[in-house]
């Protein structure tokens, strides 16, 4: 479930190009679902590697990801412990990562 997540999630970045020191940037970021899939507060972003300006791009580009990506369909309620929070890494120099 949580990996089926993810993979919405990434399927939905396309990671900015052409920025100084993109390939080493990565971000994390984690947020809550409610069990109507949809996604609680502000999602958690943490950022490292390459220049700041790349890296708050990089996040970005991310967290529209995470928006597009919502409400998570066919979640089984009765797991919800298993998928209410859910931790996505980018990694700018492996887009499919």
């Amino acid at each position: 479930m949580i990996e089926n997540i993810r993979k919405s999630v990434t399927a939905n970045w396309p990671p900015p190009t052409n920025l100084s020191g993109i390939k080493n940037v990565r971000v994390q970021i984690r947020f809550e679902l409610d069990r109507a899939g949809q996604i609680v507060g502000k999602p958690n972003v943490v950022m490292t590697g390459g220049p700041e300006k790349t890296q708050q791009a990089v996040a970005a580009s991310a967290l529209r990801a995470v928006f597009r990506s919502a409400p998570f369909k066919n979640l089984p309620i009765d797991q919800y412990d298993v998928w209410k929070e859910v931790t996505v890494n980018f990694d700018a120099s492996d887009p499919a990562n």
